[in-house]
């Protein structure tokens, strides 16, 4: 009964949650906001549900789609840090010195699908 509650609750934030991380859309100002709204999806993903909010393959294949591939794709700066610096971006970036990106925060999201979904969760990256 109280997953059921707070089921619905979270499946509230994860549409608010997912909604304001794609009006930032590519926005470095926003950079931490949306790395926060991808963690969040993270810690749903890492829990243990009977019943998981990205467990249906629609809301998962959307949230690849509209989450994932936008937030892994490198961006100008990124491109700027590795022509100036290549150890440095290496450290930030491949090494994953830098906590807070978004990037970094994908690769944690996508690493939790795997875990969570198995082969269903393979099949949309694909």
């Amino acid at each position: 009964f109280e997953e059921e509650r707070l089921g619905t609750r979270v499946q509230r934030c994860l549409e608010s949650v997912c909604r304001r991380a794609l009006d930032a859309g590519n926005n470095s100002a926003e950079d931490e906001l949306v790395a926060a709204c991808i963690r969040f999806l993270q810690s749903l993903t890492s829990s243990t549900w009977s019943q998981s909010p990205l467990g249906h393959k629609p809301t998962l294949q959307a949230v690849c789609e509209h989450i994932i591939l936008p937030n892994l794709q490198l961006r100008h700066g990124d491109l700027d840090t590795f022509y100036e610096s290549p150890s440095e971006w290496l450290t930030l970036d491949a090494d994953g010195g830098d906590s807070g990106s978004r990037r970094s925060a994908v690769v944690e999201l996508v690493r939790s699908i795997r875990r969570r979904s198995g082969e269903e969760g393979q099949q949309i990256y694909e």
